[in-house]
């Protein structure tokens, strides 16, 4: 009977145990998939100020070649 027992205990701990690492492996791929999100987003965000900076450059040396004349 002790043996039972023992073996209850030791496989309720167990689905315990795989209960806790499978909510570990889905939160870990749901922040797998919001880190790449985020980082896509940052490459179109950084695209989009060096492409804001470039036309501000060009529009201020236009304006001083104009000023110079």
């Amino acid at each position: 009977m002790r043996f039972l027992s023992l073996e209850r205990r030791i496989l309720t701990s167990s689905k315990a145990e795989n209960t806790k690492l499978k909510q570990a492996i889905e939160e870990n791929a749901e922040l797998k998939t919001r880190f790449e999100e985020l980082e896509k987003k940052n490459k179109t965000d950084t695209s989009n100020l060096i492409a804001e900076n470039a036309e501000l450059r060009d529009s201020h040396e236009i304006g001083t070649e104009a000023d110079t004349r």
